[in-house]
């Protein structure tokens, strides 16, 4: 497994990593043993960098992380997120403490604030981790979802070693702000969706209908002539892989991976089979024509 270094501060880290929400049971059903198994396989495979959030079954996944991590704590990177209504000083303390009892450890490696709000004093959010970070409780200091301007706002208290933003072939609009302010000022992405929360597996055939208890079902984007417009795209880069000796997931990931302000590329599973489907994606680099090439095919299906 290749490592990336995380921003100009960090440790390496995996250019994959283990994406912890849908063992929470927001993409379907999933029995205990199989998430456990999953996240198993993965730091098996090379994986150290685990991805996961108070908010994924409030707590629930970073337990399920604690169980699979086990006596291997010292083998990973275990990265956990504050829920944005938590960012006062004395509620995001306590959330920490929260995750650290969930996670069974005495540190996190990457806190991340989940999402940014109206009302968020950024300075006191980044006070707030630097005085973990300084109690030792956690190591490095992260924000998921931020612009360039809220990074720029959090930059005048600490250095910022992370963002985490959604990124995929359909979702590039990092591209003109986030990724560029991130690549200039030494700060590391972690990608998240780089599937497309499965749209860009090759999985579904155009009449899929998601079951009511997948989160899945409540977005346009998995029902009607877009997701139809979408599954065929996929199958004409589903091709485009296999002449190439790869599969699409490969593709979609090392599509991302590809870009220079990129360090990992997260990415979910709900059992071992399926992270043996992406363990060697992080192998496969694209060369610029390559690239070019997969634009056009994404463009010509009007995404």
């Amino acid at each position: 497994m290749q490592t990336r270094q995380l921003g100009k501060n960090g440790p390496p880290v995996s250019v994959l990593g283990f994406g912890a929400w849908p063992i929470a049971g927001k993409l379907g059903p999933v029995e205990e043993s199989d998430a456990v198994a999953a996240i198993q396989r993965a730091v098996d495979g090379g994986v150290t960098l685990i991805d996961t959030a108070e908010a994924y079954g409030f707590g629930l996944s970073e337990e399920l992380v604690a169980k699979a991590v086990g006596h291997r704590r010292d083998d990973v990177f275990i990265a956990t997120k504050v829920m944005p209504e938590n960012w006062r000083r004395a509620d995001l303390l306590t959330a920490a403490e929260r995750s650290l009892q969930h996670l069974h450890t005495d540190y996190i490696d990457l806190y991340q604030v989940h999402w940014p709000t109206e009302e968020m004093n950024f300075a006191e959010v980044m006070q707030a981790i630097d005085d973990l970070i300084q109690q030792g409780k956690v190591r490095y200091a992260g924000v998921s979802n931020f612009s360039a301007a809220q990074m720029q706002e959090c930059l005048k208290v600490r250095h910022v070693d992370s963002d985490q933003p959604r990124y995929n072939l359909l979702d590039r609009e990092i591209e003109d702000e986030v990724l560029p302010f991130c690549l200039e000022h030494g700060i590391g992405v972690l990608a998240y969706a780089p599937l497309g929360q499965g749209l860009l597996t090759g999985s579904y055939e155009e009449d899929h209908v998601f079951n009511a208890d997948d989160i899945r079902s409540q977005n346009e984007r998995f029902t009607g002539e877009q997701f139809k417009r979408t599954i065929r795209m996929a199958k004409q880069l589903a091709s485009y892989a296999a002449d190439h000796g790869h599969t699409l997931i490969e593709l979609d990931i090392a599509w991302v991976l590809a870009h220079p302000a990129m360090t990992t590329a997260l990415v979910g599973a709900k059992s071992p089979a399926q992270v043996e489907g992406w363990l060697g994606a992080g192998d496969w680099e694209l060369t610029p024509q390559q690239l070019q090439e997969i634009d056009e095919i994404v463009a010509s299906a009007g995404m």
